[in-house]
């Protein structure tokens, strides 16, 4: 599974790249409460829709996965 290929590389020691938007940033927290040892980078800040002004959902996602992950931005 795609878990399974997130596990091989975490015990490598290998970081996997997220490019997600900010809607999607609820599947990569769920990806990484499921393999929690794997480090991520979530590209682009999660790719806010800044041009509608409205972050709140992006705000909170991303305090949920700073608060249970390994990720980076």
């Amino acid at each position: 599974t795609v878990k399974d290929g997130y596990r091989m590389l975490a015990a490598a020691g290998i970081p996997v790249d997220f490019l997600a938007n900010c809607t999607q940033l609820d599947l990569v927290r769920s990806v990484l409460m499921d393999v929690p040892e794997v480090t991520a980078i979530i590209n682009h800040c999660g790719r806010p829709f800044v041009m509608t002004g409205d972050t709140t959902a992006w705000r909170n996602d991303m305090r949920r996965i700073a608060e249970s992950t390994k990720a980076f931005v």
